[in-house]
């Protein structure tokens, strides 16, 4: 069966490559995926998934820093240049964007004797002076479709080797992994989450709240990651929790000579803000992180400034570290502000845990990607902040199982970097080791 997965994900590289281009050369931020969203939408409803988008997607009040309507729209337009009809733009054009789709292969009927496995693909762009896909998600929306074009061509042939053999394929009958499957009939509910807004960890919880993750056994993702060589890194060990604000500090106006007594300097309030986060004590327990990435304050020479504004971030190697950094950084901010005379009006604009993936996972990834062909490396910590701890989280909750995979490959440049690409194997070796997982654990 694995010589048909790697023949069916070969049949697809050149089109695995344009998928990629087509969202590489028209990159969207994130709530701004329009044009990606419609075209994922259309391919996998040829491939007879059930697909949804919009507000089937979203709780919509749980996003998190959506941008303005004059950003929505301004995008829109742009969308519609590029011969999008407006029609098909109803669903996604204010701030909607992202898409499930559905596959439920052979006996679904009861759902409860039936695996759900749901993958989770990140779809947005940066902000580099333009918008510019230099974290992979263009890669990462290419294998996602890739996966469903194999699993549309191989679902029926591999239902019924299952039945026949009566047992999966890679012979895990002295881990625990699949003992919860054992019982259940050959079927399978493929979940192909499509998430908009990563960067930021904006996009996942309006996912989760919706209920999406409900029910899901497996959860898997994956990254395609910079290398000197070809591999599989079978899962992480940790990541980064996070928490994202917006401050905007609220002071009064006045003449700097003639009555600089009667203003409220919000600059002077926030600068003085600045200093204090960077003093924060670091945590005796790992990492502590904080980072002011902007500050804006732009009255005028001889104005006090009434209005000033942060952006900012803090870090943890643990979500109870995130904690006390984000607590210590709010208390910071808020008497900061007072004892300038002013306000502070602190927004969350994005949040993730820490997340660790489930050793049963990454022991059956390294499994297959040995049957693939692949080198694997072990699990490590990754030094990052993912959106995809939040629908891990969810499912670890309900005693479910989770894994982030690493595709490993020659690029470019590091990520996030101007120059950055990767080597086009990244695409073939996505889709057939996630291709291989769904049905290892069917």
């Amino acid at each position: 069966m694995y010589e048909k997965i790697k023949e069916a994900a070969a049949n697809i590289e050149k089109e695995l490559w344009e998928n990629r281009q087509r969202f590489h050369d028209f990159p969207e931020q994130g709530w701004q995926e329009m044009r990606a969203s419609v075209y994922i939408a259309d391919y996998l409803k040829k491939l007879e998934f059930q697909v949804l988008q919009g507000d089937e997607v979203h709780e919509m009040k749980a996003r998190m820093g959506v941008p303005s309507d004059d950003i929505l729209q301004a995008h829109k337009v742009k969308v519609l240049q590029m011969g999008v009809d407006s029609s098909e733009l109803k669903n996604v054009e204010n701030g909607n964007t992202g898409v499930i789709g559905i596959l439920k292969i052979g006996d679904c009927i009861q759902k409860n004797k039936v695996p759900t496995i749901a993958l989770r693909f990140d779809m947005d762009a940066l902000e580099a002076g333009k918008p510019a896909h230099l974290c992979g998600h263009d890669g990462h929306m290419a294998i996602g479709l890739g996966v469903a074009r194999v699993l549309s061509q191989l679902q029926k042939e591999w239902l019924s080797l299952f039945r026949q053999e009566g047992s999966h394929i890679c012979d895990n009958d002295d881990t625990d992994i699949l003992e919860k499957t054992k019982s259940r009939d050959s079927g399978v509910v493929v979940k192909l989450i499509f998430q908009p807004a990563e960067e930021g960890v904006r996009g996942a919880k309006s996912i989760v709240e919706k209920g999406h993750l409900e029910g899901v056994d497996y959860l898997l993702g994956i990254h395609i990651q910079p290398s000197l060589k070809t591999a599989i890194c079978t899962g992480m060990t940790g990541t980064y929790a996070t928490t994202k604000f917006d401050v905007v500090f609220h002071g009064k106006a006045a003449h700097a000579a003639a009555a600089p007594e009667q203003g409220r300097n919000a600059l002077l309030a926030a600068a003085s803000a600045v200093t204090q986060l960077y003093a924060i004590p670091r945590h005796s327990q790992g990492d502590s992180i904080i980072n002011v990435g902007t500050f804006q304050a732009d009255t005028g020479r001889n104005v006090i400034c009434d209005q000033a504004v942060l952006k900012l971030e803090t870090r943890g190697k643990t979500s109870e570290i995130n904690e006390y950094m984000e607590k210590y950084a709010r208390n910071i901010l808020e008497h900061t502000a007072a004892i300038h005379g002013c306000t502070c009006e602190i927004v969350q604009v994005g949040s993730a845990p820490s997340i660790k993936s489930s050793i049963e996972l990454r022991e059956l990834t390294g499994k297959v990607a040995g049957k693939l062909g692949y080198e694997t490396l072990p699990p490590e910590f990754w030094n990052v902040s993912e959106d995809f701890a939040y629908m891990a989280q969810e499912v670890l909750n309900q005693g479910g199982k989770t894994n982030y995979i690493g595709a490993r490959v020659p690029c470019s440049g590091p990520l996030h970097s101007e120059n950055f690409t990767f080597d086009k194997q990244a695409l073939e070796m996505g889709v057939q080791t996630l291709t291989g997982l769904i049905m290892e654990l069917v």
